[in-house]
């Protein structure tokens, strides 16, 4: 029984790793591109950027990751509400401290490196925050499989 758990829990993990890959590559891309081809500031490119990629991640966790096939309307205001946290409070926390330190620290690294850099270490906090967060949530409705 605890290795069948063991080895339901190293699924579940590899198929949030999977999705979560892809929603920060979607994620990156897209406040790549508002960072370095529309020149919008760090802070409005990464809004912009997971609202999007917020969007396409519930649905890829409900169906892919969780299989929470019960769960609907029901898990997406709390989805939302831990994703906007972790997103839009604790990635701009962190994005804001990295530029600024980077800022102080090196103050000739070029402005592009640092914008990615800080959004990389922003996306690795949260992914932790939101695992713990996804799985508590899409297990409500009694229908998520590992």
């Amino acid at each position: 029984m605890a290795a069948e758990r063991a080895t339901s829990l190293r699924a579940l993990v590899a198929r949030f790793l999977v999705s979560g890959g892809a929603m920060a590559l979607l994620d990156l891309c897209l406040y790549s591109g508002g960072t370095l081809l529309m020149h919008w500031p760090p802070i409005a490119a990464h809004v912009v950027s997971t609202l999007i990629t917020i969007c396409v991640s519930f649905a890829v966790n409900r169906a892919f990751v969780f299989r929470a096939h019960g769960t609907g309307v029901r898990a997406f205001v709390p989805f939302l509400a831990v994703t906007l946290v972790t997103a839009l409070v604790i990635q701009t926390l962190i994005i804001t401290g990295v530029v600024h330190a980077c800022g102080a620290l090196f103050p000739r690294a070029p402005e592009g490196v640092v914008a990615i850099a800080a959004k990389i270490i922003a996306v690795g906090v949260a992914a932790v925050c939101n695992f713990v967060c996804y799985r508590v949530i899409f297990s409500r409705g009694g229908s998520a499989r590992a």
